[in-house]
């Protein structure tokens, strides 16, 4: 089949995107799916835990579509429950950033999971970076994936933006503010 640049591709992890959308990607992510994929990692049973050590006095992280909040552990249990009868390691967006942008790195054992997979696990595949790559992929593997000469010609004039990680600013007490940071690039098919 022959697609044209605006054309949904009916197969694979972005069926039900167009050529173009997987190409492009997009610099507004769905704020719901970064929101929950930042969750997703980050109460992920306890594995943080071994990255680095003050990970392992965290209770659990609260994230919300613009910040991540640290709950830490009891400081002590014979204490009423409290803020102020909590652990409190400081500043920690530099160990944050890092476990967080693991996931946007090469992962050959499979262990970490990124957003483009955790994206395909969801109800409705969101368009986040683009991803030309699969696009090359699929003519050279795909019989019947073919892109017009006129949609070749668009896609290589059209930009494409990778989401590369997160970047985190530590706002004070247990909160980091986190926004999605891209690479905008041009690519040729």
């Amino acid at each position: 089949m022959e697609y044209s640049i605006n054309q949904k591709i009916d197969f694979g992890q972005y069926k039900g995107l167009t050529i173009k959308q997987i190409w492009q990607g997009t610099l507004n992510i769905d704020s719901t799916l970064l929101k929950d994929f930042l969750h997703y990692i980050l109460t992920y049973p306890k594995f943080y835990e071994h990255y680095c050590i003050e990970f392992q006095f965290i209770e659990h992280c609260e994230v919300t579509e613009k910040h991540i909040k640290i709950v830490w552990e009891i400081d002590n249990p014979n204490k009423p429950l409290s803020d102020k009868n909590r652990m409190y390691l400081g500043n920690m967006q530099q160990k944050l950033e890092n476990y967080i942008n693991n996931h946007f790195e090469n992962n050959w054992l499979g262990i970490l999971k990124n957003i483009q997979s955790f994206n395909s696990e969801q109800d409705e595949i969101k368009v986040i970076g683009g991803d030309s790559d699969y696009l090359k992929w699929c003519l050279k593997t795909v019989d019947s994936f073919v892109l017009s000469k006129q949609c070749i010609k668009k896609l290589n004039e059209t930009p494409t933006a990778d989401l590369q990680g997160f970047k985190l600013l530590y706002t004070g007490g247990s909160i980091h503010e986190y926004t999605p940071y891209f690479n905008i690039h041009q690519n040729k098919i």
